[in-house]
């Protein structure tokens, strides 16, 4: 019989019995204890006191930290006082070291030692196979690192290498024959080569520990590791007279005794820092901690980039894992993770992963904040969501809390409370439609419809793995959500069905008429989720969620029978009048809209304000099931005061798709379908509102009712229209740098160091250029864009192969976005997230290798900034809406239409735009140079005054012919200019791509007239196109009889204004839609489709360059993609057959919304 083991780890015996100790050590194993004969696999265990163990292992004896599980025996070997079997506290914090370990002794430590590995490890994203061990505390990835008097958190621009040093100061060489002075320096390294088995049970010893320590670390299989021990060292002051007083004794005797292991799988590292004692006097520029080199920061030992200068001294008596002294770390990524747990000294926030969920909750989070002990009260919140308790403790150094539901999306604060205080992290609340889905419903079969009313049989498969490994019991249920004025309401509203299943796939299958709602459920409740769910009892350290959820879905199968049974067949046009009568009350939040664009163009390339409906983007090959014959539809970014947004759909033709012409015309949302701030409350909740009020009320008028009463429902969601359009304006950096203003004005500025691109009350835009080859010739290298009050987002090139092209760095911290492949380990975060105030997201990509390089940066104001990486270069655009007219200046001058005045000083002084380029840069450019107590990046760099700029065209670059040069760049200068100075292919098609793009912009960003909608209700037209110029007949009606004018021409008014001539007068007189029209009012566009070219112009002018003698796709290589997407070629264009179709009915997507 063995004891119980608690959920904590500890082991309960009865008082007065005997056990054996099976004991394993977490450094090393096996472990053979008493009269112990197998091994057990680690576990955390907590006790109030001591048994002391000394344990031999391979010859060697040594005290260590232990795992123990106890079995009774007959015989008692080992008598316990009180109820707890408890393991031994270490007597040192080193690992085992030294000539018993077979270390090697570094003999004369004046130079670095350089150590070859026979595979490389992976640091702040690089892989590297040489280190170098210094007597100044540290292991470093360069070899000419040294202590040096600097801060290192400063990034300093000289010597600025990669190094990890446990104790960063002026180590004293250890030359052994000096027998004076003091210290050692040994070092080992261990490889997973299978030949000795001793090495193999070390490093499995050392990859439980650090997945039992470190958050997010699930599978870890250490391949190296290398533990480097400085013993009983000096500095250079304590020795300055050679460690001998004026008696000739050795006066060195306060020395520091530390350790560093690195331990490696092929794409995660990590380090571990051992402090013994450290009795040096702490000098001014002594540091501990990680540094990445030029641009990639500082991380202090235990306190994060949030500390001030801490005594060293003390590390020794801190916790920072499960020990004093210990602190553990990943560094293999671009962001340093802290392992173990934060001593009470500590300032720095929360570890925590994933760091991010979507906003239905579910997801178990791994959380590392202060050391706890059981029996500690810890609360986990996020956001505005209600406090959860912490579902597990893992061990001392890490606890798991899982996500409730959220009504917000964005930054939240995650507060742990604990008895030691709290702490705070921002955590990322996702949009579902963003996310991965655990939980697919069955659309194929069309008696099993989710969003029907009556369908025989629903089913849906579920992922059993996150969920756990093993038999999992699972629950399944039906939330409803409600809004009212009392405020948000989650109910389980039926228990689904519950039960185990084994690893992988699961599916349901359910008959409807056994799951119907009853009583007050059926009239509080439209729309809900789908969860699956397990028992926090059930809860193990493989599983990372406790549940998740799919939806929202509409609950018409669900309220069926007490509707008929209450109402008969008509109860969807009660529910769609009952909805008609109280929306219509307050109509204001229409007024609040932006406008749309008035072709499929002008939505693409008004980046800034419009972004992609994720239901019909024609980026991602949505299906448009609620637009039938649309190609694309965007979304205002921003919701308005009252939380609502707009919504613009394009057909083939390139034009807005009205609701009044078709019931798949573009519809505005009363509720924004991603929510509005404050969010967390009614009406403002991400796609919950929005489902309220604009999804569900399809159903009942559309959907369920064959569109028996869809004209009440478009009459309420009319399309806004293009008349009060205004395009913004576009400005551009690329290549060498060119430069391209608001207003057009085309310039080279080829300087180095930090300009203002933007400077303005609402908007701050800063660039650095540097140089991009052995020529003094510059490109953008980095740019920073921060509204005020708004989070800071800066984008820089990366400066080797991280395997990403750009590092998006928000607030001061490192961003990844998407999917990233890191040493064959895939690593996922969300392509969208948002910040305070801004929103970031990675560009979708066509290409076959995607290398995080390709962004947009989405302001409240209505600005975006898109940067993409080609080669060591930044491409910029920049585009802002009207209301920045007037506003500014900078590089980028001001948008006032006046290109002349666009080379404006700070003082006002304007600066003739036919000047040289070296008056345009000295005269223009430098006065807008950013001085380092203004910048904004998070390592300012400033202004080089000694730098003298390549003003001359350059030469060819080596083993570049100029014929082909023309060639490639289809003779356009700046292509030429480009290709010629950095011999990339990729920069220079990169330029000539984004000179096709700079005249899409432009074309698109011309007024266009209209006269908007041709309002004949019920009248078919022989086009739908609203423009200047056009021509449009009204050629009959759905039902009743047509009379008045026929025959009607779009035609200019006054500069700004054009109107239908003649006035409208047709109209048709009858009542209702019969059911052998609705197909052509679904799928309205008759067969003749004026078709203006808008979509193959834009195609034209950004294709149009590449003819035969433009280098194959393949040849170009994966840098390509550049700004703003071209547009894709659009799908068939709608026939008489398509519309003679009859409706069709939308199939339920979480990823689509109306």
């Amino acid at each position: 019989m063995t004891p119980d083991i608690l959920p904590e780890g500890d082991i309960r015996v009865n008082e007065g019995e005997a056990f054996t100790l099976i004991c394993i050590s977490q450094l090393y194993r096996p472990v053979l204890f008493s009269k112990a004969g197998v091994a057990v696999p680690p576990s955390r265990i907590y006790n109030d006191s001591t048994i002391e163990l000394t344990v031999a292992y391979s010859k060697i004896t040594h005290s260590g930290r232990y795992v123990c599980l106890g079995k009774r025996i007959d015989k008692p070997d080992i008598s316990l006082d009180g109820k707890y079997v408890i393991v031994t506290e270490s007597e040192s914090v080193l690992l085992p070291f030294g000539r018993d370990e077979e270390d090697t002794l570094i003999k004369d430590s004046t130079s670095v030692t350089q150590l070859n590995l026979s595979q490389p490890i992976y640091y702040y994203g690089l892989p590297y196979s040489t280190l170098y061990i210094s007597k100044d505390g540290l292991v470093a990835f360069h070899p000419k690192v040294a202590y040096l008097q600097q801060f290192w958190r400063e990034n300093p621009s000289e010597h600025n290498h990669p190094f990890i040093a446990p104790y960063y100061y002026s180590g004293e060489a250890t030359i052994p024959a000096q027998k004076a002075k003091p210290g050692e320096i040994y070092y080992r390294v261990i490889y997973d080569d299978g030949s000795i088995e001793e090495r193999a049970h070390f490093l499995h010893s050392l990859e439980q520990y650090i997945m039992n320590n470190v958050v997010g670390v699930r599978q870890f299989e250490a391949k190296t590791a290398l533990v480097v021990t400085w013993k009983d060292v000096t500095d250079s002051p304590s020795a300055i007279d050679g460690c001998m007083d004026d008696d000739g004794v050795p006066a060195c005797t306060d020395t520091d005794t530390f350790q560093l292991v690195l331990v490696a799988d092929r794409s995660q590292t990590f380090a571990i820092f051992n402090y013994l004692k450290m009795d040096l006097l702490d000098h001014h520029f002594y540091q501990a901690g990680m540094n990445g080199g030029l641009g990639n920061g500082w991380t202090d030992v235990f306190c994060g980039d949030r500390c001030g200068r801490m005594d060293l001294n003390m590390l020794p008596s801190l916790y920072g894992s499960d020990m004093e002294g210990r602190f553990i770390y990943k560094v293999s990524d671009d962001v340093i993770v802290r392992g173990g747990c934060l001593p009470l000294q500590a300032k720095s926030g929360l570890e925590f992963y994933p760091q991010y969920a979507n906003m239905y909750g579910g997801e178990i989070i791994d959380i590392s904040g202060y050391c706890i002990r059981p029996g500690q009260s810890v609360m986990c919140k996020f956001g505005e969501a209600e406090e959860t308790s912490a579902v597990s403790f893992v061990n001392s150094t890490k606890l798991r809390c899982q996500v409730p539901r959220m009504t917000e999306h964005g930054m939240v604060d995650l507060i742990v409370s604990a008895d030691s205080g709290d702490l705070i992290g921002q955590f990322h609340i996702g949009l579902f439609a963003r996310s991965e889905h655990h939980i697919r419903i069955s659309m194929g079969d069309p008696t099993m419809l989710w969003n029907e009313t009556n369908p025989e049989k629903l089913s849906f498969s579920w992922d059993v793995h996150p969920l756990g490994d093993g038999n999992v019991p699972v629950e399944i249920s039906l939330l409803g959500y409600r809004e009212s004025y009392d405020g948000i309401n989650w109910k389980v509203i039926d228990d689904l069905g519950k039960g185990t299943v084994e690893n992988g796939d699961h599916q349901l299958i359910f008959n409807v008429a056994d799951h119907q709602c009853d009583g007050d459920d059926c009239w509080k409740y439209e729309i809900g989720l789908l969860e699956v769910g397990i028992s926090p009892n059930s809860w193990t350290l493989t599983n990372t969620h406790g549940s998740y959820s799919f939806g929202p879905i509409p609950l018409g199968w669900f309220v069926r029978d007490f509707m008929m049974n209450q109402h008969g067949a008509g109860y969807s046009e009660i529910q769609c009048r009952e909805w008609y009568e109280k929306d219509k009350k307050n109509m204001d939040w229409l007024e609040e809209l932006l406008s749309c664009p008035c072709n499929l163009n002008q939505a693409v390339m008004d980046f800034g304000r419009f972004q992609p409906d994720m239901g019909c983007n024609m980026y991602t090959g949505s299906a448009c099931h609620y637009h039938i014959g649309a190609v694309h539809c965007v979304r205002s970014v921003n919701p308005t005061a009252s939380g609502a947004g707009n919504q613009c759909c394009y057909g083939n033709d390139g034009n807005l798709m009205y609701s009044a012409d078709s019931y798949n015309g573009a519809t505005p949302d009363r509720c924004h379908d991603w929510g509005a701030p404050p969010f967390n409350k009614p009406d403002y909740v991400p796609s919950l509102s929005h489902w309220k009020h604009d999804v569900i009320s399809f159903y009942h008028c559309c959907l369920w009712v064959n569109y028996a009463n869809c004209d009440l429902y478009m009459e309420q969601r009319a399309t806004r229209d293009c008349r009060g359009y205004t395009p913004p304006k576009t400005a551009f950096v690329y290549g060498d740098p060119h430069i391209v203003t608001f207003d057009e004005q085309e310039y080279n500025l080829p300087g180095r160091g930090e300009y203002w691109l933007m400077k303005d009350e609402g908007l701050s835009i800063q660039a650095r250029f540097d140089k991009v080859t052995s020529l003094n010739a510059t490109g953008l290298v980095a740019v920073v864009v921060q509204a005020p009050g708004d989070s800071r987002i800066e984008a820089r090139i990366t400066s080797m192969d991280t395997g990403k092209q750009l590092n998006i760095v928000v607030d001061g911290k490192v961003r990844n976005f998407g999917s990233i492949m890191r040493g064959g380990h895939k690593m996922v975060t969300p392509s969208w997230q948002d910040f305070n105030g801004v929103s970031v997201t990675r560009n979708p990509s066509y290409k076959r290798q995607d290398n995080h390089g390709n962004f947009t940066i989405l302001l409240q104001s209505g600005v975006g900034v898109q940067v993409a990486a080609v080669g060591n270069l930044i491409y910029l655009s920049v585009i802002v809406p009207d209301s920045f007219k007037g506003r500014g200046n900078g590089l980028l001058g001001s948008w006032d239409d006046d290109v002349d005045n666009d080379f404006t000083t700070p003082d006002g002084t304007m600066v003739d735009s036919d000047s040289t380029r070296e008056d345009i840069y000295s005269v223009f450019g430098l006065q807008w140079v950013v001085t380092t107590d203004v910048s904004l990046f998070q390592y300012p760099e400033g202004f080089e005054l000694n730098f003298i700029p390549l003003f001359d065209d350059p030469p060819l670059a080596d083993g570049l012919n100029f014929f082909q040069v023309k060639r490639t760049c289809l003779e356009d200068p700046r292509c030429i200019h480009d290709y010629s100075l950095t011999g990339s292919i990729q920069i220079g098609l990169a330029t000539l791509r984004t000179v096709g793009v700079i005249e899409s912009a432009r074309e698109s960003q011309k007024k266009v007239l209209s006269c908007g909608l041709l309002d004949v209700p019920g009248g078919l037209k022989s086009n739908l196109n609203y423009t200047l110029g056009s021509a449009i007949t009204v050629m009959s009606c759905n039902t009743g009889e047509l009379t008045g004018d026929t025959n009607y021409r779009c035609v200019q008014t006054t500069d700004d204004e054009a109107s239908w001539e003649p006035e409208v007068s047709a109209s048709c007189h009858g009542e209702g839609v019969d059911e052998a029209s609705v197909g052509m009012i679904v799928g309205i566009v008759l067969s003749i489709l004026a078709v203006l070219g808008i979509v193959t112009a834009v195609i034209i002018i950004l294709y149009r360059r590449r003819s035969s003698s433009t280098p194959d796709e393949e040849s170009i290589g994966p840098e390509r993609e550049v700004m703003m997407k071209p547009i894709p070629k659009t799908r068939k264009s709608t026939t008489d057959a398509d519309t003679e179709r009859g409706p069709a009915r939308p199939r339920a997507s979480s990823k689509e919304s109306i």
